[in-house]
């Protein structure tokens, strides 16, 4: 063999060394099942959702919002047999906030998913989050129900190519199944119906943000074509900015749309599932106990659409709102005018 002909044989082999290497260290980021949780009784379990689990903008906390904490150490939730966190679990997703999440959750000894956020979506988070699930996009069965997380991030606020492949797959391999949860970050159906034009989800959320969303050309025909097995689209980008919605309810066809989150106003909360006999039920859990508890159809399009810009907004203890602040300087500013509309007129 020549020394030419060598060299090509080198490449080529140097070639093929460095494919199976990348297939090996990194594998391709693919929607795959992962291992259900341990639940006692398929027939009849809970779980609990949470969105925005940070929490406030304004706050200092690195891992979970304390309030979730304190009720998942105290068991306020009752027994929960796994967690989905819709979005958002951490303000800044690094080694040190992944490894305390971990040990706040220890206490309370069950599987944990993660449909990513944006928050969640540093080079890190996905590099942490497709370490521990093998793909930033999955799904798991439990008995009856299947359960399909989806990441809004790889192309930020739409469903990519690839993942409705999968979606599609998911679906369509599911003749024993009686319910479908589909999990994701931004409620990117608020896209294009003028019902939804007002609706107050975080900024990210707000049809005005939502151009990319292909949720009614390409996901809601998937998700329709289950009927009547139903599905729940389950986000978490609410709750976080101070006039946001706590929580969204509709129906569309077999699809029921919901989002709940916590964070910034009243009403902040996480959603508790049950599932018995392969048919949900759902009920908002408040982060403060001061806060309403409203059933989960309060917040339909139409009541949501009613209520005014700040419906939810928090005042804090001893601090007047904005609107006083605002206010006071405008009366001020009235008194003087006229003070100085008298003056002149006493003058002539």
């Amino acid at each position: 063999m020549s020394p030419t002909g060598t060299s090509r044989f080198q490449f080529v082999m140097h070639c093929i060394r460095t494919l199976l290497l990348a297939i090996l260290v990194s594998p391709p980021v693919v929607g795959q099942t992962v291992r259900p949780p341990v639940v006692g009784n398929t027939a009849s379990f809970r779980f609990l959702v949470a969105g925005h689990a940070y929490g406030s903008h304004e706050g200092d906390n690195v891992a979970l919002h304390p309030p979730l904490v304190a009720a998942l150490h105290s068991g306020a939730f009752g027994k929960i047999d796994f967690i989905v966190f819709t979005g958002d679990v951490l303000r800044r997703f690094t080694q040190e906030s992944f490894d305390l999440l971990e040990e706040q959750l220890k206490p309370v000894g069950v599987e944990y998913y993660v449909a990513s956020g944006n928050h969640d979506a540093s080079k890190f988070g996905r590099s942490a989050l497709l370490e521990k699930f093998g793909a930033l996009y999955h799904q798991f069965d439990v008995g009856t129900s299947r359960f399909i997380i989806l990441d809004t991030q790889e192309v930020s606020r739409t469903v990519s190519p690839d993942q409705l492949a999968f979606l599609r797959e998911a679906l369509e391999k599911s003749p024993q199944i009686s319910a479908f949860f589909v999990f994701m970050h931004e409620l990117i159906w608020l896209s294009e119906k003028p019902e939804y034009r007002k609706i107050r989800a975080n900024g990210r959320s707000r049809q005005s943000k939502l151009k990319a969303s292909n949720y009614w050309k390409d996901v809601h025909p998937l998700l329709v074509k289950q009927s009547p097995t139903p599905v729940f689209v389950i986000a978490g980008d609410v709750a976080g900015n101070t006039d946001a919605i706590p929580a969204f309810h509709d129906r569309v066809d077999n699809v029921t749309l919901i989002a709940s989150g916590m964070g910034e106003v009243k009403e902040e909360n996480a959603l508790l599932v049950a599932v018995t006999g392969g048919k949900p039920s759902f009920e908002l859990h408040p982060m403060d106990a001061e806060d309403s508890k409203r059933a989960l159809d309060f917040y339909s399009p139409t009541k949501l659409n009613e209520l005014p810009s700040d419906a939810f907004t928090r005042t804090a203890a001893g601090i007047p709102s904005y609107a006083f602040w605002i206010g006071i300087p405008v009366l001020l500013l009235i008194i003087l005018a006229g003070l100085t509309t008298r003056r002149r007129r006493l003058r002539t």
